[in-house]
C-alpha cells in the first residue's frame, strides 16, 4: 500500500512539473517569439508592444528590431 502511495505521489507530481514546463515555456519563450516573428513578418512594430520595455534578451531583441528594421522606413 505505501509503495502504491508513493508512486501515484511522485507520477502526480511528474505530471504538475511537466504541466508548469509548458506553462512556463510558453508564458517565457513562445509568446514573445510569437510576437518578434509576427513583427517581421508584418513589418510593423506593434506586436512587439510590451517586449519593449523588457530587461531581458526578448526585449533587447526587440529595442534593436524597432531601432534597425523600423528605422528604415
Amino acid at each position: 500500500i505505501a509503495t502504491n502511495r508513493a508512486l501515484t505521489l511522485f507520477i502526480a507530481f511528474a505530471v504538475l512539473a511537466l504541466a508548469a514546463m509548458a506553462v512556463g515555456l510558453y508564458r517565457f519563450i513562445g509568446a514573445p517569439l510569437r510576437a518578434v516573428s509576427e513583427s517581421l513578418r508584418s513589418e510593423d512594430p506593434r506586436p512587439l508592444g510590451t517586449l519593449l520595455k523588457a530587461k531581458h534578451e526578448f526585449g533587447h531583441l526587440a529595442r534593436l528590431m524597432r531601432q534597425v528594421s523600423f528605422c528604415k522606413r
